[in-house]
């Protein structure tokens, strides 16, 4: 994300209550440099009933999500197609940046915007040291790992199977027209 003076407006979206989503969000809404909305919908089974604070849209659409410079998505696997197609043109026309932060084991129509999305999953008693690129302390236990970097990404954090001493990527970014695509592999 480019560094300005202004604000960055934040769309936070759970399609279902997500801990990931709801972790992220709240770490943002106590940093002045991001004005943070959030929808939550309370279940499928609820009738449509949703949380909402800030400036959310009604509905995740190309021009709704004009506005928002980042787009996080907790439990991704219920987006619906059209929701996917908007986030698609939010990143390739507009620019943005839209971050997946799944909660359980990726799957979904989603992963059809990741490039070669094979994964293993590492599940741990403890939580284990994830190695980022900023040098910001992150430790999970619960970890979808990408088989193989993507073609074109970059690894934001990794961590060493045990197995074989092998560093994997967890964290991966990779340009999508004018914006960019982030998955965290990091789902507790």
């Amino acid at each position: 994300l480019a560094v300005s003076e202004r604000r960055l407006n934040v769309l936070v979206h759970e399609p279902r209550p997500s801990w990931n989503a709801a972790f992220v969000r709240r770490s943002l809404e106590q940093d002045p440099s991001f004005e943070v909305s959030t929808i939550v919908q309370a279940t499928s089974l609820s009738g449509g009933l949703a949380v909402r604070a800030g400036s959310p849209p009604t509905a995740l659409t190309a021009a709704a999500l004009s506005p928002f410079d980042v787009v996080l998505i907790g439990a991704p696997e219920e987006l619906r197609q059209s929701e996917i197609e908007a986030l698609l043109t939010f990143a390739r026309i507009r620019g943005g940046a839209v971050v997946f932060l799944p909660d359980r084991r990726p799957a979904g129509r989603y992963l059809e915007l990741i490039p070669s999305a094979k994964f293993d999953e590492v599940l741990v008693d403890s939580a284990i040291a994830i190695q980022s690129i900023a040098g910001a302390p992150l430790r999970a236990s619960e970890i979808a790992v990408f088989r193989a970097s993507l073609p074109g990404a970059s690894v934001l954090a990794s961590i060493e199977l045990s197995t074989d001493r092998s560093k994997r990527p967890v964290v991966l970014e990779w340009p999508v027209g004018a914006g960019r695509i982030v998955l965290s592999g990091a789902m507790d």
